[in-house]
């Protein structure tokens, strides 16, 4: 199972939950001091983690992190997609580069990571899960 955005908040009560259910977690955030303690804490209640620092717009290190995972954990099985930009503002108070952040991580950043996880499932013959989460994104407007 891997977690992006694990660092904190819903990512990590996934990626713990994941845990406490007996699954290893991969856990990548962009955060080095976050991911680690995220995964300090899996792992000293007995749990299997491993810390991955990457960026998920940054499409070079996502195939890398997946391979960190794969390698030290098995083949990814789950995948959830907490990773996103919340950034509430109002319309003509926000920027066309803001904007630009917000879809890179958003849209491409999830595109490019669920196409690559589905493929390697697929191509496994294995299956798998890939849980996308996308909060309160889709109800508002910002970036």
């Amino acid at each position: 199972m891997v977690e992006l955005d694990a660092g904190r908040g819903i990512g990590r009560a996934i990626a713990e939950r994941f845990a406490a259910g007996g699954a290893a977690v991969g856990l990548v955030a962009r955060s080095r001091d976050e991911v680690d303690h995220a995964a300090a804490g899996i792992t000293d209640r007995g749990g299997n983690a491993l810390a991955v620092v990457a960026n998920v717009p940054d499409h070079g290190q996502v195939p890398e992190a997946a391979g960190q995972v794969s390698s030290a954990l098995g083949p990814i099985d789950v995948l959830v997609n907490d990773a996103g930009i919340d950034d509430p503002m109002a319309f003509v108070d926000s920027s066309l580069d803001r904007w630009d952040q917000t879809i890179r991580v958003n849209l491409y950043g999830a595109i490019h990571v669920c196409h690559l996880v589905a493929r390697d499932m697929v191509i496994g013959h294995r299956g798998g899960s890939i849980i996308n989460v996308p909060a309160v994104h889709g109800y508002r407007v910002e970036p």
